[in-house]
């Protein structure tokens, strides 16, 4: 009796110790200790979700192939409800668009945004993963366009981090070259929402628009926001940064 206590008790002390480690943005020691968490006792819904944990650190560690493995995987289990399947199929997908299948992925987010079913919130996202496949390929007009849908949605349903998505929008506008009405909308948006969250993205892009413009306190601002990135342990923001400094020094 003491002994499967002790058990049940250390099982989740390693799940705590993993999700601190994850919060902390340390996929490394947060995938070992995932995996180290013996499953083979617990119900199948514990299953999955250290399942699908294990996925998504491979995932933030860029090893696209063992996470799509993983999620592979996971979508053959009988247990899965409908609303997890559609969840584990995105991430897959995600794998794909950031791996090497792209095209694949992008056709299918464009097949969810076709279905009448899907609500707002996830449309606002496959619309944003459209834009990513576009930008990946290139074209900056298509590109525009599905980050401009996916920031026009973010807007309407008002959510907490819509700065996120309208930085994407303006990074279609610097690959466009259309700096003018990039500041425009900066300053329409600046007005309207003060102090909205992004990551650090808003000011990393602000930041590289005023660059290119050869503004002064351009470094000042892009500084603000990969610390804000930092802060929020969102490296992604902080890759886009560094890409978009290089791209246009």
């Amino acid at each position: 009796m003491l002994a499967g206590r002790f058990a049940l008790r250390k099982k989740y002390m390693d799940l705590k110790s993993a999700c601190k480690y994850e919060s902390e943005g340390n996929f490394e020691r947060a995938l070992i200790a995932y995996q180290s968490i013996e499953i083979n006792s617990l119900s199948n819904t514990d299953k999955i979700y250290i399942k699908r944990l294990i996925a998504a650190c491979l995932f933030y560690l860029k090893k696209y192939e063992e996470a799509e493995f993983n999620f592979k995987n996971l979508l053959s289990l009988k247990e899965l409800d409908v609303e997890e399947l559609d969840e584990i199929e995105d991430c897959l997908n995600i794998c794909y668009l950031y791996g090497h299948k792209q095209k694949k992925a992008f056709q299918y987010f464009m097949k969810k945004i076709i279905k009448h079913e899907i609500d707002d919130l996830e449309k606002m996202w496959s619309y944003w993963y459209v834009g990513q496949y576009h930008q990946m390929e290139n074209d900056f007009i298509k590109c525009y366009s599905a980050y401009k849908k996916s920031y026009e949605i973010s807007h309407l349903l008002n959510i907490t981090n819509k700065a996120f998505f309208f930085a994407h929008y303006l990074i279609a506008f610097i690959y466009l070259d259309k700096l003018k009405e990039a500041l425009s909308e900066i300053d329409k948006y600046e007005k309207a929402y003060e102090n909205s969250v992004s990551f650090g993205l808003l000011k990393i892009t602000k930041g590289i628009i005023y660059k290119i413009q050869k503004r002064q306190n351009w470094n000042e601002i892009f500084i603000e926001g990969i610390k804000e990135a930092e802060e929020a342990r969102y490296q992604e923001n902080i890759d886009i940064g560094m890409k978009l400094k290089k791209e246009f020094g």
